[in-house]
Parts: C-alpha cells; structure tokens; sequence
C-alpha cells in the first residue's frame, strides 16, 4: 500500500490514532507509521511516515 501510495505522489503519510486502539496502533507500525509523541485536539496520538 504504501509503495502504491508513493508512486501516485504521496510524499507524507500521517494517522490520528486514540492512544486506547492497540491494534490501530499495530497496523500503522505495520505500515511504516511511528508515534510522534504529538497529541490533536481530540486526544488523538499523532502517527506519521
């Protein structure tokens, strides 16, 4: 998914996850995503590649 999204421009990948949804949280590792300690104004964790 991610080679399919970067060969169509896709520079950034960013996901805003509720720190209480592990699996969430496992499938963006899976896609290269890591934590970047920032929270948004829903108390979302904010993941980015």
């Amino acid at each position: 998914m991610i080679e399919w999204l970067a060969a169509g421009g896709t520079r950034r990948l960013v996901a805003h996850i509720q720190p209480d949804h592990a699996a969430l949280g496992k499938v963006a590792a899976a896609l290269g995503l890591v934590p970047t300690g920032e929270v948004d104004f829903d108390v979302e964790m904010i993941w980015e590649r």
